[in-house]
């Protein structure tokens, strides 16, 4: 049979129906599995119709060399293109096109310019294209070496000239001189003069702290002054000192007028025949030089009485260091002794016993004492988180959260993860994070609100739900799209804005990043055995046993075995595992079986067994992990069950992957139903 007309589909493995020599499988007789079509993708319903389609079939295009995988459904828009291998070295750059009509001369200070004798024009600009797909990055190519500041100017190899000058770019001359010294700008404002100090400190003598006992020696604040003392009472007066000499009499003064009679009992006095009067006072003589001092009395008593020295020194006697002791200073203080030496022992001993639980807190901080303060700042400290303290570093954000997802944006992890489901328009603080729809939801993206580059990452974990991009007026998604996404679980997609087109609309591309970073999850793996000589025996096929073809029954499932009660060998189901994201790591695998009942009550002798295998750089197989079949009875093997190997670390990508099922060996062990082969990624 030719395999020649549309819709004609491409098997890995042919198969036929056992003892059937030489018939071909017909294409809607095909259970999923991997087809190679005619044209572009994605695929549609002429080239695969539904009847072969099931979650998971892969399938190539050959005009547009690429492959696809059926996700989340089986409808069209369940095509999702992925990967295989490595992106190839770019290819060579294609020929240039012809030259566009000229748009205008190119001149320099009013001379044309000219390139190897050809004039340079500026062609008209044509009508801007829709930007096509962005194809895969090659990879960098070395560091050119740095070019000098200046040199000769050329476009296409060809110098160019200005008016027959060729033109050159001059390199960058000398820093000039260093201008001289702004003028010093006018003093400043004197600042206020500051509280009066305290007359109370540490008393220190020679830079060194004064202790008495162990504690530190203060002067306390002046007290107020006390009244004055009584006075003591005089010293004896001392002895008389001699009589000094008489001075001499003066000069007699002038004779007085006459003043009046004199009279003695009523008779005038004469003195030699002449009546005596007396005349007015006459003025005052002038006084005589006085007389040389006498000489000094004996000193008065006792003489002991007298102070001649203070501490052995005479004279204008300062007083000095040592003068005194504590002991001889009485203690006119609170505090208890009758000397300043028994106060400050006092305090000494009474300061050595305080502790932060003596001590009274009259701090803002919550606690009756020291201890009680200082144990609730331990708790409020130890409850802290990183929203709670503030951010004073260059980095951008109020707290030291924000400052540090700041810095995850920008070493490439995500600046937050966000969870949204339902109605949802973008906002700017969305820029750089993870939205995760956990329910049907439909985003809006905005118009005005990021700038070029900016970007979204979204990611669908809502079991059967569909997730929606639509863009607002003033915004469009390219390629355009439909406006469900339906995709299977953990299936990341990336919203950038691309560029504001013809200064209107923002471009935004829309793409899945499968491949790029794996998401944790299950994947389910297309089945599509490897051939064997199970398969060539005809113990591994394709059952047709469902309804609904236009031609006949359609396949539903995979059975493998001998189809008899008459005993079984035992049949090998060899999958690859494969079309999943590269790098990430298998930590389990699944194959879901169901063994067709048989008559009897024997179990099979040999349990069926699931093993992962890869191959070492030899070819050989190296055994990953292995699982026996663990049914107890014959009626729990005969249900449909699971084979799980667990604890696998196995990086996609590096290496190839095989799943094998082994059914079970016995003498009333029937053929057995292959339903399903997941795989897990951590």
């Amino acid at each position: 049979m030719a395999i020649s007309k549309p819709g004609d589909t491409f098997v890995v493995s042919p198969v036929s129906v056992q003892a059937d020599a030489g018939y071909a499988v017909r294409a809607e007789s095909v259970h999923g599995g991997y087809a190679a079509l005619a044209g572009i993708g994605p695929p549609d319903m002429a080239r695969w119709p539904r009847s072969m389609r099931r979650v998971g079939s892969l399938a190539s295009t050959q005009v547009d060399h690429k492959y696809w995988e059926l996700r989340g459904g089986i409808e069209d828009i369940n095509w999702v293109e992925i990967p295989f291998g490595v992106a190839g070295p770019p290819g060579e750059t294609g020929p240039a096109g012809p030259p566009g009509p000229a748009a205008g001369q190119v001149t320099a200070g009013g001379v044309d310019v000219t390139a190897g004798g050809v004039l340079v024009v500026i062609d008209s600009a044509g009508t801007m294209g829709p930007p096509g797909p962005m194809g895969p990055a090659g990879p960098p190519g070395p560091a050119g070496p740095a070019g000098l500041d200046a040199g000769q100017v050329t476009v296409g190899g060809v110098t160019v000239t200005a008016g027959g000058v060729l033109v050159t770019v001059g390199t960058m001359g000398a820093t000039g001189p260093m201008g001289p010294p702004g003028a010093t700008g006018p003093a400043g404002d004197t600042g206020p003069v500051g509280p009066a100090g305290l007359d109370a400190g540490v008393v220190t003598a020679g830079g060194v702290l004064v202790t008495a006992g162990g504690a530190q020696v203060v002067v306390g604040t002046m007290g107020e002054v006390g009244p004055p003392g009584p006075m003591g009472p005089p010293g004896d007066t001392g002895a008389t000192g001699a009589t000094g000499a008489t001075g001499a009499t003066g000069a007699t003064g002038p004779a007085g007028l006459d003043g009046g009679q004199v009279v003695v009992g009523g008779v005038p006095v004469t003195a030699g025949g002449v009546l005596v009067v007396v005349g007015p006072q006459g003025s005052p003589g002038p006084m005589g030089p006085m007389g040389p001092p006498g000489p000094t009395g004996p000193a008065g008593s006792p003489a002991t009485n007298l102070v001649t020295s203070v501490f052995s020194r005479i004279g204008a006697v300062a007083a000095a260091a040592g003068d005194y002791t504590s002991t001889l200073i009485s203690n006119l203080s609170t505090v208890g002794g009758a000397t300043v030496t028994n106060a400050l022992d006092l305090l000494s001993s009474t300061i050595a016993a305080l502790n932060s639980t003596s001590i009274a807190n009259i701090s803002s901080v919550g606690g009756g004492t020291v201890t009680a303060a200082l144990n609730a700042l331990l708790t409020a400290i130890a409850n802290l988180t990183s929203n709670d303290i503030d951010n004073l570093s260059s980095v951008s954000g109020a707290s030291v959260t924000n400052a540090l997802n700041t810095l995850a944006a920008t070493v490439g992890g995500y600046a937050g993860i966000k969870s949204i489901s339902g109605s949802y328009t973008l906002i700017a603080s969305d820029k750089g994070k993870l939205l995760v729809a956990t329910a049907s939801t439909v985003v809006t993206i905005p118009v005005g609100v990021f700038t070029i580059a900016d970007q979204v990452d979204f990611i669908s974990t809502g079991a059967g739900a569909t997730f929606s991009v639509v863009a607002a007026t003033g915004t469009q998604i390219i390629p355009p799209i439909g406006s469900t996404l339906v995709d299977a679980l953990w299936v990341p997609y990336r919203l950038r804005y691309v560029m504001f087109f013809g200064g209107f609309v923002e471009l935004y591309s829309l793409t899945q990043e499968i491949g790029q970073r794996p998401f944790p999850g299950d994947y389910n793996i297309p089945l599509c055995p490897l051939y064997n000589s199970d398969i060539s025996s005809g113990n591994v096929a394709v059952h047709t046993g469902g309804t609904g073809g236009a031609v006949g029954p359609i396949t539903d499932y995979w059975m493998v075995g001998n189809f008899t009660n008459s005993g079984n060998v035992g049949v090998r189901f060899v999958v690859p595992i494969g079309g999943l994201p590269a790098s990430a790591t298998i930590t389990e695998v699944r194959a879901r079986i169901f063994p067709f009942p048989a008559s009897g009550t024997n179990m099979p002798s040999t349990m069926p067994r699931l093993d992962i295998y890869t191959s070492d750089s030899s070819g050989n197989g190296v055994l990953l992990g292995s699982v026996t079949d663990a049914s107890a009875t014959k009626a729990a093997y005969e249900t449909n069950h699971e084979l799980v190997v667990t604890g696998l670390s196995a990086t996609v990508g590096t290496q190839a992957i095989y799943a094998t099922v082994s059914t079970g060996q016995g003498s009333l062990v029937g053929g057995t139903k292959i339903l399903e082969l997941t795989t897990k990624l951590a």
